[in-house]
């Protein structure tokens, strides 16, 4: 039997996010094999997904994405099954990277890193719906997120020249736009 350093079992909770005391028995089962137990902790992972999935994920939060041109915007809502949660900012991180990807790529799975945040997190995660905008000809797009993250808005604004779009009067307009629909929110 391989002897388990606190070095390795350092690079493999590093490596996999995952609690000191399973990547020390996921290090023992895997005789000291770094990457056999990053498989192990992938494998018990996916089977604490599927624990999970069973528990509502009624908590969460609104992650957005604007290009830096304007011109692309993503809004997702991303659930959890606590606030606390929520407020985590791991949890808020992992959030606006879903939010990115998904303006350049609206078909991105990112099943395989939600499982990964399950494993993490150990509560059931969901992506439960997103709103993708890209301006054709002259506008912007912007949103606003309200405080708490449960409320967001996504708008497109158009304008008849471009010169409208580069000034900064229309640009605060637009975010004004956006506090005012989420100000008429319930």
């Amino acid at each position: 039997m391989a002897e388990i350093t606190a070095a390795m079992v350092a690079k493999l909770r590093e490596m996999s996010g995952a609690g000191m005391m399973d990547c020390k028995k996921a290090l023992a089962d895997a005789n000291g094999d770094v990457e056999a137990a990053m498989t192990a902790l992938r494998k018990k992972g996916a089977a604490t997904a599927t624990n999970k999935s069973g528990k509502e994920a009624r908590e969460g939060l609104i992650a957005r994405y604007i290009s830096p041109d304007g011109r692309k915007g993503v809004l997702v809502e991303v659930n959890c099954q606590t606030d606390f949660v929520a407020r985590n900012e791991a949890f808020k991180t992992w959030a606006d990277s879903v939010a990115e990807r998904l303006a350049s790529n609206p078909q991105a799975d990112f099943e395989a890193e939600r499982v990964d945040q399950v494993a993490k997190i150990r509560e059931n995660i969901q992506i439960t719906r997103n709103a993708r905008m890209e301006v054709s000809g002259n506008g912007l797009i912007a949103a606003y997120i309200h405080t708490g993250a449960k409320v967001g808005v996504l708008v497109e604004v158009g304008a008849g020249k471009e010169s409208t779009v580069a000034s900064d009067d229309f640009k605060q307009l637009v975010k004004d736009i956006t506090l005012q629909i989420a100000a008429g929110h319930p």
